[in-house]
């Protein structure tokens, strides 16, 4: 009871490990809607589950910017290609394979809960409290409250509460990046590989997400135009990328007559400002590759070392050196 983490178990308050909540030799499959860290945090913890399905929530601190976070996932393809790119191949065949899922909520849908479910042979496991799934829930120094119930009509219940919430949510990792994947089978290094010109493959993600939006959304109101353009004026740094999807949603959109709202414009509409579009992206992204004067790294896991201006290869030649201590697989910059 005097432990941050205050756990309730069987009627009792008791200290249960991380590994014996989500115990991976007695369940098989796990869901959960949480605020997250990133998604890797997840599959790599809980690599050892058959299935897991990710409902992403939103964290404490910005439940007044769902508006702008869900536009920013159907407006912003680079974040969600750097989600995958922090993947391993196994946990991207997983994704593709749909034994992994991750879900998103959309506009002033935001998902506040955190719900675990586990399921085994005969199995079955419940959990709900305050805790996000982040280190800093389970084992850090702040206040958390947890209920464990191994019942399987609470299960059942909270299934059905699941599922509703996946309704409201829409998933995560754009269906052109599972197919690419899917064609290329790569057995390299993780790296996210383009097809072509990278600018002209991010808007057809944007697009992917515009459709999204499309179906879920109908309109953006005036009102939530303001209150997009009103959060971010109040932030004191104002971001670039929230500066871009400001921009672009105006583009890809029109005022509806005798209305005070905003339409989607149509696909052929979009197509034909496609260089507008990708112009306000390579004006916006400070951090784009192709403005980037220097030379770029990259971590050869093969060899154990930073290699410089090429793609990281098991025969690669300009090495630079090996890291002191072991690194986490990542590209880097």
């Amino acid at each position: 009871m005097g432990n941050y983490l205050n756990i309730l178990y069987k009627g009792d308050f008791v200290k249960l490990p991380v590994e014996e909540i989500f115990d991976e030799h007695k369940y098989q499959h796990l869901r959960a809607a949480t605020f997250v860290s990133s998604p890797r945090f997840v599959f790599d913890t809980f690599s050892n589950f058959e299935t897991i399905d990710l409902i992403l929530g939103i964290e404490d601190t910005v439940f007044l910017k769902s508006f702008q976070l869900g536009l920013e996932k159907s407006l912003n393809p680079e974040r969600i290609t750097e989600t995958w790119e922090s993947f391993d191949n196994e946990t991207k065949n997983k994704i593709v394979d749909n034994k992994y899922n991750i879900f998103y909520p959309l506009k002033n849908k935001p998902i506040h809960s955190k719900i675990y479910l586990l399921e085994g042979q005969d199995e079955y496991r419940v959990v709900i409290g305050s805790a996000n799934l982040t280190n800093k829930a389970f084992t850090g120094n702040q206040f958390e409250e947890l209920l464990v119930f191994d019942e399987p009509e609470m299960y059942q219940l909270y299934l059905q509460r699941f599922n509703f919430l996946k309704e409201s949510s829409v998933d995560y990792i754009y269906e052109k990046l599972k197919q690419q994947w899917k064609e290329q089978n790569v057995e390299k290094e993780k790296v996210i590989y383009f097809t072509g010109d990278k600018n002209e493959f991010l808007f057809e993600l944007q697009k992917e997400g515009i459709e999204e939006l499309k179906v879920i959304e109908k309109v953006i109101t005036e009102d939530e135009r303001k209150d997009l353009i009103t959060a971010m004026d109040q932030e004191k740094e104002q971001n670039e990328k929230e500066k871009e999807i400001s921009l672009i949603l105006n583009e890809v959109t029109r005022k509806k007559p005798k209305a005070n709202a905003r339409i989607f414009k149509t696909d052929v509409e979009i197509d034909k400002i496609k260089n507008k579009i990708l112009s306000l992206q390579h004006t916006t992204n400070r951090n784009s590759h192709d403005n980037d004067p220097r030379i770029p790294l990259y971590y050869d896991e093969f060899n154990k070392r930073i290699v410089q201006g090429v793609l990281p290869t098991k025969s690669a030649k300009h090495t630079l050196s090996k890291f002191r201590h072991k690194e986490s697989r990542f590209f880097l910059r």
